[in-house]
């Protein structure tokens, strides 16, 4: 699929990226219309109200990316969620930063992630029943995870995301670029026995964020769920769905990686992803955009709609 008309447009950054962004947006709607929403967020904070799923979301990013993802991540699906918060290691008060000590860089994401889940419990553990981590290129179909974690008490300790294998995880660990999300009593064990617990938890900063919180909540006997759908397809992606849907993508843009370490049988092309998704990674801000006009605004005509109303010159005309 190609993308000629984008060669006269450069108002979103270079051609190539909005290219992308816009064909990735023409892909989506393919196994994303069956289930357009309301474009109107839900009110926050929610009720308590057992029957409701009531997410927190909070996303992990750095200052040099506050004016781009970041902001693009809180004007889309943020919005969605019951309470959000950005982690960072500068303050903003537009997004609204829990400020982490730490060092910027990869390696030390292990630190704002334990500093991400302490905030989270200390301030949210009674307006959220679940807890979703997702990083600032991450893009969140809230209403979907919501109707998933239907099937799940959050009373139990579980965590959900794309699962991955690894030698010393018996039960596998959730990737940290598709985002993974905690029941409340996930979260509780975690603060209460795993962190003050040197031996269950790395104590330090340092450290692959997904590996080490996949030791710990293993440590501690948090499940790590399967959320696949009932046709064996993910829902939690950690990739684009352009990607994706093309046979042989991945390996050919450098992620081979990614058929050693997924833990289930996964898919490429059409049958690569389930229709009631709920996260994709590696989005761009202007591929951010896209994906929410497709998914939260644009509405797909039935055959018994109405007729649309006339725009407003043609109704003024003939009233």
């Amino acid at each position: 699929m190609t993308c000629k008309p984008c060669g006269r447009v450069r108002m979103l950054g270079t051609r190539r990226n909005l290219c992308k962004a816009v064909t990735t947006a023409m892909l989506v709607t393919l196994f994303l219309g069956s289930f357009l929403v309301s474009p109107t967020p839900p009110k926050s904070p929610r009720t308590a109200d057992e029957e409701e799923v009531r997410i927190v979301c909070w996303a992990v990013t750095a200052p040099k990316y506050h004016e781009t993802r970041s902001r693009a991540v809180k004007e889309t699906w943020a919005r969605h969620c019951d309470q959000h918060f950005f982690v960072s290691t500068k303050p903003d008060t537009y997004l609204g930063t829990l400020v982490v000590n730490v060092t910027e860089n990869y390696w030390m994401l292990w630190g704002k992630t334990r500093a991400a889940i302490r905030h989270a419990y200390e301030n949210y553990r009674e307006a959220g029943q679940w807890f979703i981590k997702a990083d600032d290129d991450t893009f969140v179909i809230v209403e979907n995870l919501k109707n998933m974690l239907k099937l799940y008490d959050h009373r139990k300790p579980l965590y959900f995301g794309n699962k991955f294998q690894m030698k010393n995880i018996s039960q596998g660990f959730m990737g940290g670029g598709a985002g993974y999300v905690l029941s409340r009593a996930a979260v509780k064990l975690l603060v209460e026995k795993g962190f003050p617990n040197k031996t269950a938890c790395h104590p330090g900063p340092k450290g692959r964020e997904d590996v080490e919180l996949g030791k710990c909540l293993e440590a501690v006997g948090v499940v790590a769920g399967d959320s696949r759908d009932h046709l064996g397809r993910d829902r939690f992606m950690s990739f684009t769905p352009d990607l994706l849907q093309e046979r042989g993508a991945l390996s050919r843009v450098g992620h081979s990686w990614f058929w050693t370490l997924v833990y289930y049988p996964t898919s490429e092309g059409p049958l690569c992803c389930s229709d009631t998704a709920v996260t994709f990674h590696y989005v761009s801000p202007a591929m951010m955009r896209a994906l929410y006009y497709l998914v939260y605004v644009l509405r797909l005509a039935r055959p018994h709609d109405p007729a649309p109303l006339l725009p407003p010159s043609l109704n003024a005309s003939l009233s």
